[in-house]
This record gives C-alpha cells, sequence and structure tokens, in this order.
C-alpha cells in the first residue's frame, strides 16, 4: 500500500493532509493544511520503518518528534505486527511557533493542543493502532525518561530521533535513551547531515554506541534516514 498516497486522501479525520512544497526538496513530504510546518518523512522512508520493525522483531520502541503522526503511523504498524509497543513523544513546538528551527532557540514549552496531536491520535486510532502506539507530549530531554516508563518498563530495543536538527539538540536526544537501551537495539536518526552529523557528533556516537550512523535512505527518496545497529 502508498500509505502517503492513502493518508493524503483521508477525509474523515479532524486534519487535511497535502504535500509540501519541493522549494526546500521536501518532495513527497506530507504537511497538514493551513500549517507551514512540519513536514512529515517520505514514502520510502515510511516503508523503511516498518518493514525493519517487523524484519528485526522489535518490540520496545520509542520516537522523538513525529510531527502530526506518520513516522509514528509507520512505525506503530510494525509494532502491531510484532506485538510490540511504541512511545511517541513530541512538544509539538516546531508547528507552535511555525519553524523548523525552535528547538535551538526556544525554551520547553509543550503545544498538547495542537493539531498535530490531534492528526497522530486520529491516524493510531484509524489504523487500529491504539494496544501498541502510546503518544505523549513531552520536551525531550527533559521528560523523555518519565514519558517512556508510563507505558513501556523493559529496555528499549529501538529508538527513532528526529527532533532538533541540531547537533547539541541530537546529543542530547542520544544522551537521555543510552541508558534505557536493552544490550542489542537499533537507533535511527533522520536528517543525517553534515550541519547536524558534525566531528563533535561524530566522536560521541562513535564512543558511546561502538560504530557511526549507516545511510539507509538517501535523497531525494529521504532526508538521508541513517540507523546505528547493535545486533
Amino acid at each position: 500500500m502508498d500509505y502517503h498516497q492513502y493518508i493524503l486522501n483521508l477525509k474523515s479525520g479532524p486534519i487535511q493532509y497535502e504535500l509540501a512544497p519541493d522549494d526546500y526538496g521536501h518532495r513527497g513530504n506530507l504537511k497538514m493544511v493551513n500549517h507551514d510546518f512540519p513536514y512529515s518523512i517520505r514514502p520510502t522512508e515510511f516503508d523503511f520503518l516498518k518493514n525493519l520493525v517487523i524484519d528485526y522483531d522489535l518490540k520496545n520502541g520509542y520516537e522523538v518528534a513525529t510531527a502530526f503522526g506518520i513516522s509514528t503511523t509507520a512505525l506503530g504498524l510494525g509494532f502491531k505486527e510484532t506485538g510490540g509497543k511504541l512511545v511517541s513523544m513530541d512538544a509539538y513546538v516546531e508547528e507552535g511557533v511555525n519553524s523548523f528551527w525552535t528547538y535551538h532557540t526556544h525554551s520547553p514549552v509543550l503545544y498538547p493542543n495542537s493539531d498535530g496531536y490531534k492528526s497522530a491520535k486520529y491516524l493510531i486510532e484509524h489504523f487500529g493502532l491504539q494496544d501498541n502506539v502510546f503518544l505523549e507530549v513531552g520536551w525531550s530531554p527533559n521528560d523523555t525518561e518519565k514519558c517512556i516508563h508510563k507505558h513501556i518498563s523493559e529496555p528499549l530495543d529501538f529508538v527513532f530521533i528526529d527532533g532538533g536538527h541540531f547537533p547539541e539538540q541530537l546529543i542530547k536526544d542520544l544522551e537521555s535513551i543510552r541508558p534505557l537501551l536493552a544490550p542489542e537495539y537499533i537507533i535511527v536518526l533522520h536528517d543525517n547531515f553534515p550541519d547536524m552529523i558534525t566531528s563533535k557528533v561524530s566522536q560521541y556516537i562513535q564512543q558511546t554506541f561502538g560504530a557511526l550512523p549507516t545511510t539507509v535512505v538517501y535523497e531525494p527518496l529521504g532526508n538521508n534516514m541513517s540507523i546505528i545497529i547493535k545486533k
């Protein structure tokens, strides 16, 4: 199934969707109607995430941040197949202040009544993922452990990080989940570009996780989605 096209055509939910403009190279991304930001992952990335969870029989996952539920749906469909659980946490601040770069400049303010949250909740219900996916409104790293442990007590074997797109935040996101990981795990990073994976970030990842991220979905099919795998 082309899930992006299916979601694009949904008319029964509280939020409607459209293709994002391609002026920044976001071909295939979705966005919410009447919102400039945020954008979703792309169709190839959707399929990759869903199949990754199934292929590795992953059981306990965490995601930051979903924007409005497209990546959550992809992962949720995978965890539904494996009988696993996913906690998806977002502050919904990109929508709240209408900017990609807000984590870099914004204080930890949460937007629990955002359209992004309503969209993600609707998509979870529409695809029957209520037993597998749990939405939380929180700020990484402040609320990470608390939100995860509300729903998952076991160590995490999967993490997807797509939050603040700057080096300092990525290190904070990774550091917040490091003590929560199982002995074997997969970490997926979105937007693995040089301005985010700097020499400082590379050194931290190499020293902490023993390997640098490997890009698995390149432009133009994705936004350099990458994985760190210990299996």
